[in-house]
């Protein structure tokens, strides 16, 4: 109704609220749309008579910083990181005031920074983009921004292998969204707490915290930490050997991901899903999920996905001999700075059982190969590679 009439006041005033409901339904293309409508309404006042309908010219720039901002938090979730760190930007100089001073809505274009650097496997520039967000977002008691970015801490940290500052950022996340009643990153928190003891082998306590925080983020109706929590889960469930529930549970989270057409989320659910099927001798199907995986993430240039399709498939390769294929792969992943830390572990554990077949001459010849190699042409080569492209 406000757009449809031009009251952005009125959207401006419910734009929070509008924004978690899109978010908590997974109606990504649909807030796109009403977005791009309020920006529209806004541009339109601003360039006709504003001061006439109640607005100051500084007023509009603001409200359209924030509805930029607003919007680029879906375009990251249907994976336009380029096109979202344009608006980003834009959003930023829109909500700096005439003194130069940040104004509190900033905390929340730079969270969005922060976190499509996350994506793209860049860890340092995350963290410096979030520490940024932290310190206005705790300046202005801006208790939701401030809750988020303190998540994605966590989730940087656990990248790189740091698990005690990614169980102490969660934990931290938890105890203030516990004190303004935040359900759903309640419910986040706990799945994600449950990730970390799962990185540190404690398997039937991760199980108990990510079911936890599953059934706050189902009863919030939350449809991606939903997913996303269905995807750890399974993966717990697979260490455990409850192959079946595994495998029932990462189907789940794919279907749910790909309703809501969330690229991050179908990548990570079809590498894990590729992981269960190879242990259960599924090789085709596990093969096609590492494709799937391997050909999303290079699209959306989500970096650490590629990587760990990488390692995915250097299973199917081993299948047919190519050894020097498979220890350039791991070579590669290895050295990588957007591999994480558990990819890197899976990694360097598989060349490890392939020492015993391999001559120092292979592991140099591989080392010189892949020496001026970026990324997509690897990706490029390895679906090019007969043994991979091939049908059981």
């Amino acid at each position: 109704w406000a757009v449809e009439h031009g009251r952005v006041d009125e959207l401006d005033n419910a734009g929070m609220s509008v924004f978690e409901l899109y978010e908590l339904r997974g109606w990504y293309h649909e807030a796109l749309t009403v977005f791009e409508l309020a920006l529209d309404k806004v541009k339109t006042i601003y360039d006709s008579a504003p001061v006439q309908r109640g607005f100051e010219k500084s007023e509009l720039s603001h409200m359209y910083g924030r509805f930029l901002a607003w919007k680029s938090w879906f375009i990251i979730r249907i994976g336009n990181f380029k096109q979202a760190q344009k608006f980003l930007h834009q959003a930023l100089s829109l909500l700096d005031d005439a003194t130069g001073e940040t104004r509190p809505s900033a905390a929340f274009p730079l969270y969005q920074l922060g976190l499509i650097e996350w994506y793209l496997g860049n860890y340092s520039g995350a963290k410096q983009y979030l520490d940024q967000a932290l310190y206005i977002s705790r300046n202005q008691n801006e208790l939701m921004v401030k809750a988020l970015t303190i998540f994605h801490l966590g989730l940087t940290a656990y990248a790189v292998g740091d698990y005690v500052d990614a169980r102490r950022r969660h934990q931290e996340c938890l105890s203030l969204c516990e004190e303004f009643d935040e359900q759903n990153t309640i419910g986040f928190s706990y799945i994600c707490l449950g990730r970390v003891e799962y990185a540190l082998e404690n398997c039937d306590q991760a199980k108990y915290l990510i079911e936890t925080g599953l059934t706050i983020c189902q009863e919030t109706n939350h449809l991606f930490s939903t997913a996303l929590g269905k995807s750890f889960l399974a993966i717990v469930n697979w260490q455990l050997d409850n192959i079946e529930t595994a495998k029932d549970l990462c189907l789940d989270s794919l279907h749910l991901f790909r309703e809501m057409g969330e690229q991050y989320g179908i990548v990570v659910a079809s590498n894990y899903l590729g992981q269960i099927n190879w242990s259960t001798g599924e090789h085709k199907m596990s093969r096609q999920n590492f494709i799937e995986a391997l050909q999303r993430a290079i699209e959306y240039r989500i970096l650490p996905q590629v990587l760990a399709s990488f390692v995915g498939l250097t299973r199917h390769l081993n299948q047919v001999g190519q050894t020097l294929d498979i220890i350039m792969l791991l070579l590669f992943v290895i050295s990588h700075p957007a591999a994480e830390f558990e990819t890197k572990e899976l990694a360097t554990d598989f060349l490890a059982e392939l020492a015993a077949h391999c001559s120092l001459q292979m592991v140099a010849e591989a080392e010189r190969r892949i020496k001026n190699l970026d990324v997509e042409t690897l990706a490029r080569r390895v679906l090019n590679l007969e043994s991979i492209r091939s049908v059981d």
